[in-house]
């Protein structure tokens, strides 16, 4: 079965970097097969098995050999292609004029949100608005909050739901799916 590992927080503003070779060989030594990269921040494309007592056990294997390769304790958000075609086909931002200047994000959650907050919900000194949450995963606007600089989201979204995540530009997760059904 083909997942997608979202790390949180690597290649970013010049901290936890780290190569996607190094990255990929971490994958391969923990037992995930047909492992690849997608860009620099820190998305793994990957087999595992297909019971979950099997996947458990390579996530399992997987963190270890990240924290070792990263030397500290990394987040991943796991998600299988399928869960990420069917997010795709729910079309979560059809609702919204795609002819302003915006970006469309994708937070994933770690955990089951310790929080839910009533939406929408804006943070508008950062230019974020969080316009549809399902299951783990965030889906966000960000306008422009100042000379061509967006809103992160990530803080604004950890804050909210009370458990890490990572966010990915929608065109990104949108391009992974498409990597995914190629291999």
């Amino acid at each position: 079965m083909t997942h997608i590992a979202f790390l949180r927080a690597i290649n970013v503003g010049g901290r936890a970097l780290v190569k996607m070779a190094d990255l990929k060989k971490a994958f391969v030594a923990a037992g995930a097969t047909n492992v690849q990269t997608y860009i620099q921040s820190g998305n793994v494309i990957f087999d595992a098995p297909d019971s979950t007592t099997g996947q458990a056990k390579l996530f399992k294997s997987i963190q270890a050999k990240l924290n070792t390769l990263m030397g500290k304790e990394i987040d991943v958000m796991y998600r299988t292609h399928n869960d990420l075609q069917r997010m795709i086909r729910s079309d979560p931002f059809k609702n919204v004029d795609t002819t302003q200047d915006l970006k469309l994000y994708v937070a994933f959650l770690k955990d089951k949100p310790k929080k839910r907050p009533k939406l929408p919900l804006t943070a508008e000194k950062d230019g974020l608005k969080i316009i549809k949450v399902s299951g783990s995963d965030v889906f966000l606007v960000s306008v422009p909050v100042g000379k061509g600089r967006y809103g992160v989201p990530n803080l604004f979204v950890e804050k909210e739901f009370d458990t890490p995540a990572t966010s990915r530009n929608w065109n990104t997760v949108q391009k992974i799916v498409k990597k995914t059904a190629e291999t």
